[in-house]
């Protein structure tokens, strides 16, 4: 285990292209020890995973709210996008590929989501390590004002 956290500390990018189990471990040593990294989700595990929750909207009765978009999308559960009150939003485990994207961007508001060029499993996370939800000038040493 002192090889890996030694790697990582030493590392100037942090990189998860189809990692399996390993992809949130990726993400939350990123935030850990503030290095930039991508990662490229692909099987979710819900089973060997169920600590894994993410909001969707429900409506005044506490039934989820379905997505009636012709997206893409794996799941018809509208997704909460924060903006709405959260006595309408129940959290959910996440079963979907689209709901363990979700996941690891909802971790930090600075990570950037972004699909790639190419066809199966596409969606990169990815964070350039300048600064996290909670950081400030004051307690930040690694802060230089620049945004994301």
């Amino acid at each position: 285990m002192n090889e890996i956290l030694t790697a990582v500390k030493q590392a100037t990018l942090l990189i998860g292209m189809h990692a399996d189990g390993a992809t949130e471990a990726i993400v939350d040593m990123a935030l850990q020890y503030r290095k930039p990294f991508v990662v490229v989700p692909c099987c979710v595990f819900p089973n060997f995973f169920q600590h894994r929750f993410v909001p969707v909207l429900t409506n005044e009765g506490g039934v989820v709210v379905l997505d009636d978009d012709e997206d893409d999308t794996d799941t018809d559960v509208k997704p909460w996008d924060g903006g709405t009150d959260e006595t309408n939003v129940k959290m959910m485990p996440v079963r979907t590929h689209e709901d363990f994207c979700r996941y690891l961007a909802l971790k930090d508001s600075h990570f950037i989501v972004e699909t790639l060029p190419f066809e199966g499993r596409n969606v990169a996370i990815w964070w350039n390590g300048i600064h996290r939800d909670g950081d400030t000038t004051e307690n930040d040493e690694n802060y230089n004002g620049a945004t994301t």
